[in-house]
């Protein structure tokens, strides 16, 4: 019961001890057992137990080389020099041999290094799970068409926050 409940023997002893369990379902000589709906119920009952509800927590705005370029209205091969040349911040993530970043990392760094640019807007709100901005590998696909790689991730993350909200309003 401990275990499902998520918590050590020591405070279901408690528990125990200060008649805080529900009466058991059956009792054979010392020992006492309970059906898990009976405890289940119980727990419904308790505050601790209740499902808080959860934000929406945002999903990462994760853009490659060729989003950059078009949400900063400047030639892919800009991009492609800037990067070259060291002038680009470092990648968040990288999957094989795609480099993506966070929307607001070249955010930051256009308005620092580039302030005569025009500012474009992202195209969606981001909704989902947020992730630490760091690099993360994964196994290169066998495909050699970028762009659905990273239209691949997206539809993961999308997956992912869409799974994480329906977890939290169970």
């Amino acid at each position: 019961m401990a275990n499902r409940l998520g918590v050590g023997p020591a405070t279901m002893s408690r528990w125990h001890r200060r008649s805080v369990l529900p009466a058991p379902d059956l009792r054979i000589g010392t020992l006492e057992l309970w059906m898990w709906e009976t405890v289940r119920q119980w727990g419904k009952q308790r505050s601790r137990f209740r499902k808080r509800p959860t934000r929406p927590v945002p999903t990462p705005d994760i853009v490659d080389a060729t989003g950059v370029a078009d949400r900063l209205a400047v030639d892919a091969r800009t991009i492609e020099n800037w990067i070259r040349t060291g002038t680009f911040p470092r990648p968040d993530y990288r999957w094989g041999t795609i480099e993506a970043w966070l929307w607001e990392t070249v955010e930051a760094w256009s308005r620092t290094s580039l302030p005569q640019l025009p500012q474009v807007p992202a195209p969606h709100a981001a909704s989902g799970p947020t992730l630490a901005a760091t690099e993360v590998t994964v196994a290169p696909s066998r495909s050699r068409d970028p762009v659905g790689e990273i239209e691949r991730i997206h539809r993961y993350f999308a997956e992912l926050a869409s799974s994480l909200t329906a977890r939290g309003s169970d």
